[in-house]
Parts: structure tokens; sequence; C-alpha cells
């Protein structure tokens, strides 16, 4: 639990932090110290009601007198006082806690952001999608807000113990005696099984989130299939078990909370029934009056204690995802980039792969193997081959987004590409993933903002949508649809291509991006493409043949090798791997 409470108070309370945390300490003592004090004023008013002869003036303590109206006021006051200081504290330990909440939901997920894009190939979506939705919160609910509520709490059934001990010494250590034996029992029996609903609360609330995204992802083959009764027992099975988790963590909940009242009642049940029978009541109603009015405050904050560590234990493994997230291997920032404006060309005459080979992690042979190849400035350059023969993996290595095992990758015949270089070169993939939001923003990706609507109009055309657009009820302002579904997959293709020039790149990748296009769509695109040829340099990764053929040279890769480069003539007539290829 210590290494818990570590995780928490490095990842929630940032050195830069900790003074709005160290306000809601002193927060909480002026609560306990007020609630100390309304229960001494109290304990004052009952010994003199008490007092058969009650004197006139009434000592206080440090030399204080006063009379029973002014301390009648000065009790109501200070109890007042305390309830007003309480729900300031809650009100300010909610805004510091769930600002805190905000802040390191936002960490992680930037933290996912800036991770290495073979994290993302290994990593569950869902897994990512629980740490920064799920487990944060769960942190916050089930450890930092305890891990606060142990202090506050504490610090007022301290207090009040304290009183209670210069009141009657035997009777506070006796009751708190019990007390603990009581709930040292109960806590024995009930945090190891926290701990473990916590784990398990943990994986199947991934496994739920996991059924959500691909019953989402997938209904239209789930519509076509009729298979909506599997992803609906799927979910249904996953959420049922969680309520069941949920269920028996409320009842575990509940035991300790029952345990101290039942201690406590029985207590002073005992206590009354003592000065029933004894000859000093008069000495015994202040004393019962204290520990009465104490009992009502000590009982909710040991509650709240007892409570806290128990929620602790339950969100230690959710306080651990976060921990792990937050701490993931994470490149070296690149340097201060410069404005597209001032960078000059990416390239001056080539980018040169040198025995390039890349292996995924569940691969049991190389993607690519020893991969040689020039992209010359200004070409147009088309990577054929068949499914599994590499193709995606090599424009991934090209783009930065893997590493390669072996070989280097030189730009000019640097191996160091030159800062802000990702800003001129343009990507379109096959599977296209469009926002949820306006043409405009779609193709502005990431600069919305600042959104030059010319430009966004230029690529749009050039992606041949000019018709598509002038037809829009709300031009640049019309809704795509979530993932694009407002329209139809050749305008997504488009989007996507009027996206990657939006920018005016110095090298274009299409990762088969005209998969999707009729082919005199994708004929007149490529033969729009060409016309950048010389400032453009263009690399098309295609099956098909029209982009095949408009390329300047074409490289046929086989079993994560290229096995030849050339024009579309010379493979046909070289290379058997080609000509089975056009022959498909």
């Amino acid at each position: 639990m210590l290494e818990t409470l570590k995780m928490i108070y490095q990842v929630f309370i940032p050195p830069g932090q900790r003074a709005r945390w160290v306000g809601l300490i002193f927060l909480g003592v002026a609560v306990a110290v007020a609630e100390t004090l309304t229960a001494l004023l109290i304990f004052r008013v009952l010994d003199h009601v008490a007092d058969p002869r009650p004197a006139d003036v009434i000592e206080l303590p440090l030399g204080l007198e006063t009379t029973l109206v002014p301390l009648l006021l000065v009790a109501g006051a200070v109890f007042v006082a305390r309830g007003l200081l309480s729900i300031l504290s809650l009100y300010a330990q909610a805004r510091v806690v769930h600002n805190a909440a905000a802040t390191v939901s936002a960490l992680v997920h930037r933290r996912y952001l800036q991770a290495p894009y073979r994290f993302h190939l290994t990593r569950s979506s869902s897994e990512s999608l629980r740490t920064v939705l799920w487990s944060v919160d769960v942190t916050v609910n089930s450890a930092l807000n305890p891990a606060i509520s142990v202090v506050t709490a504490g610090l007022t059934a301290g207090m009040l113990f304290v009183l209670l001990l210069g009141i009657a010494p035997v009777m506070t250590l006796a009751a708190v005696g019990v007390l603990a034996v009581g709930l040292a029992l109960v806590l024995t029996v009930v945090q190891p099984r926290l701990s473990r609903l916590g784990r398990k609360s943990e994986k199947t609330s991934q496994l739920m989130l996991a059924a959500v995204r691909d019953s989402f992802d997938s209904v239209r083959d789930i519509k076509a299939y009729r298979a909506e009764d599997y992803f609906d027992t799927r979910f249904r099975r996953h959420r049922s078990y969680l309520a069941r988790l949920r269920s028996d963590r409320a009842l575990l909940d509940q035991l300790p909370p029952n345990m101290v009242e039942s201690i406590v009642v029985l207590g002073l049940l005992v206590l009354i029934g003592l000065a029933q029978t004894g000859s000093s009541f008069n000495d015994l109603v202040p004393v019962l009056g204290a520990f009465g009015y104490a009992a009502l405050r000590i009982v909710p904050s040991v509650n709240k204690m007892v409570a806290s560590v128990n929620k602790l234990r339950f969100g230690q493994q959710a306080a651990r995802n976060v921990w792990d997230d937050l701490h993931l291997a994470i490149p070296q920032a690149p340097p201060d980039e410069l404005a597209p404006e001032d960078l000059g060309p990416l390239l001056e005459r080539e980018i040169e792969l040198e025995q390039i080979s890349f292996t995924y992690p569940a691969g049991e042979r190389p993607a690519l193997d020893g991969v040689d190849l020039t992209i010359r400035r200004g070409e147009m350059l088309a990577i054929a081959g068949g499914s599994g023969s590499g193709k995606s993996t090599l424009v991934d290595v090209v783009l930065g987004l893997l590493e390669p095992d072996s070989g280097r990758i030189l730009i000019d015949g640097i191996d160091t590409p030159p800062p802000g270089w990702h800003q001129k070169v343009g990507i379109v993939s096959q599977t296209v993933v469009l926002l949820d939001s306006t043409v405009r923003d779609n193709v502005a990706f990431g600069d919305a903002v600042n959104a030059d609507d010319e430009l966004v109009t230029r690529a749009l055309k050039l992606a041949q949508l000019g018709p598509w657009l002038e037809g829009l009820p709300d031009g640049l302002d019309t809704l795509v649809g979530e993932s694009g579904k407002l329209v139809s997959g050749g305008e997504r293709q488009r989007i996507a291509i009027a996206r990657s020039l939006y920018r005016s790149p110095d090298l274009l990748i299409l990762d088969e991006a005209t998969s999707a296009l009729d082919g005199a769509t994708e004929a007149s695109l490529v033969e729009g493409l060409a016309e950048f040829s010389g400032d453009l340099t263009i690399v098309i990764v295609s099956h098909r043949i029209a982009p095949i053929r408009a390329a300047d040279r074409i490289a046929m890769m086989y079993d994560g090798k290229v096995v030849a480069v050339g024009s579309f003539d010379e493979l046909r007539s070289s290379t058997p791997e080609f000509r089975d290829l056009v022959g498909m």
C-alpha cells in the first residue's frame, strides 16, 4: 500500500502543484480544530447544567471565564463555522482532486500519442482506453480521494481522541482498544479480497470496452451476418461480471463501518447502564454528552479512514496501470521545429535505403529482409508486390514510424532526418480515418484552427473533389459523420488525399490510396499527380495497373525483398513475379 501511495503522490501531486494540496491540509486542520472546540464547549455546557448548584461563572481553558448564555452562543457559532469549513474543505478537495485527474488523463493520452508506432501495433486500444478513461478515475476515487480522507479524517479523530482522553482517560482507552481489535479482525478479512476485486475489475473493464469498440466498429458486418446475438452476449457477459464485482465490493465496503457503529453504540449503552446503576449520575452526564457528540463526529471519521484504506487496496491496480503508462519509453523529443514556410526542401537528391531489415514482434520471419532502394527527387516511384510482400512495412520505415532492426536510411547522404522533415511528407493509407467533423477540419487535419480555406479548396480540387465540393449545401462546413460514414468510400479516400496535399509536401506516399476509386477517377488522379513530376516526389504502393504503369520506376517486392527495379516494360519482360502480378 505504501508503494501505491508513493505512486499517487508522484503522479498526482507534482512539485509545481503542491501548494494547493498543502492548503487542503490546512483546511482539514481547521475543520478538526472546530470539531474539537465544539465537543469541548458541549462538554462544558452539560457539565454546568448537570451541576446541582451551578456557579454563575463558567471556567474555560486558558483561564477564560464566561456565563451560560454567551457560552451557548459561542458553541452555536463554532458549530455553524465547523459546518461551513467542512463544506469549503469538501469543495476545495473536489476541485483540486478532479483538476489533478484531468491533468493526469491528458498526460496519459499525450504519452500514448508520443509512444512509438511499434507500441500501438502491439498494444490493444481497449487497454489504452481503459487506462486513460477508467483507471485514472478509479485511481482518483479509490486511491487519491481516500488518501486525502485518511489525513483529514485522521486529524479530526485524533483531536477528538485527545479531548476524550483528557475527560475520561480509562474509558477512552478501553473504547479505543475494543474498537482497534474489532477493526483489525474485519480488515484482515476484507483487504485481501478488495485487492483481488480491483485487479479483476480493471481486466473486466478492458474486456467490456473492447466488446463495445468491436460492436460499433463492426456494425456493418454485424448487420450483414446477423451476428447481433453474439456481440450482445459478449458485452452482457463482461458487463454482468463487472456488476457482480461491484456488488461484492459494496458488501465488503459496508462491513467495517457497520462494525464501528456497532461497537460505539454498544459502548454508549454500557455507559448509560453504568450511569443508571451508579451513584454519580450527574457526574457522568457531561461525560456521556461529550462521548455522544464525539461519537457522532468520530464514527464518520473512523469509517471514512477505514473505507479509505479499503479503497486504496481496491485502487492499487488502477494506480499501477496509470503509473506504468506514464513511464513508457518515449523517444527523445525532436528539436524545436521551424514553421513550414521557413523549411527548406526535404530532398535535394535522393533517399537511400541500405540493407533495411525489420521483423514484427509476433512475426516468424522478417517483413523486410535486406532491402536496398533509392528514391530519387521528383520521380514517381511505384512499389508493387503481392499481399505480405512488405510494401506497407517499407513505407512505415521510410516515414520513420518503424525503426528498422538493421540498416540505415540516408536523406541526401545524411542518416539524421532534418528538423521538421515530417511537415514535408504527405501520407494516404488504404484504411482512411476521418474525424467526426467538417470537411475543412478533415483536410486541415491537426491545424483546423488556422485552416486556410483557399488551400483547403485547392487540395480538394487536386484530389478530384471540386465538383463534389460545389454540390455540398454547407461547403467546407459540411459534416462527414463518424469515421466519414456520411460520404462514400471513394470520397473518403479522396478527402484523405486532399489532406496530404494541403501542406504542399515534398514527398507524397500513397499506400493503396486509390483502391476505393473507380478506374476513371483513379486515372484522372494519377494523371493530375504526374503533373507534379519534378517538384513532388511520389511513392505509390499499389497492386493496380494504372498507378503502376504511370510511375517513372517500379520497385518489385517479393517475400520482404526488392527483387527488381525498372520501368513497367522492363519488369514485365525480365521479372516473373511482376509478370504474375500484372497478369492477376
